[in-house]
């Protein structure tokens, strides 16, 4: 635990509080920080699960403008920044993104949880998404974070899907 003003204590052990903590620090006495004030240094490892996102019209024009070493697939390149609508449905950035209508409009963070699908593994995860405004009032962007966990079936009961049948045909092998 570490305090964060006079009468707000943070638990340090969940990456999203962290976060938190960090965005709280960066927005200082405005209702929310611009995007040049997230200092990725003040972040430490935990900067490895983030994302940061420009948002367009629509929210799946959204620029992702930072993707943390963690949450990059095998495809991921550092050259081509990708539209959230380039990313898979499943994949973390995208499913931590489902609720950016609700923070653009009720204008406050998000916790959000569940199942998806990362470097083609089955995971649980943990997110934040947080407004960013360039201009101090309007979002114009999001920081988020995410944790995950890979999905085992001693620990969640996750049986993998079995292996794709294999069928033979006039002598040649056909997956099914």
């Amino acid at each position: 635990m570490f305090e964060l003003g006079k009468n707000l204590l943070i638990d340090d052990r969940r990456l999203s509080n962290r976060i938190l903590a960090q965005w709280m620090i960066a927005r200082g006495q405005n209702r929310y920080p611009r995007r040049l004030q997230i200092n990725s240094k003040a972040f430490g490892k935990d900067w490895a699960n983030c994302f940061m996102l420009k948002l367009g019209q629509p929210i799946m024009h959204s620029r992702v403008t930072f993707l943390g070493q963690a949450l990059r697939s095998e495809s991921w390149s550092p050259t081509i920044p990708l539209r959230l609508q380039d990313y898979n449905d499943r994949s973390l950035v995208r499913v931590a993104s489902t609720k950016i209508g609700d923070l653009v409009t009720d204008g406050e963070l998000i916790f959000s949880g569940g199942r998806a699908t990362h470097r083609s593994r089955p995971i649980l995860y943990r997110s934040i998404i947080l407004p960013l405004s360039d201009d101090g009032d309007t979002i114009d962007g999001i920081l988020g974070a995410i944790n995950f966990r890979e999905m085992t079936a001693a620990r969640d009961g996750y049986r993998a899907a079995p292996p794709p049948l294999e069928i033979v045909r006039f002598g040649v092998r056909i997956n099914a």
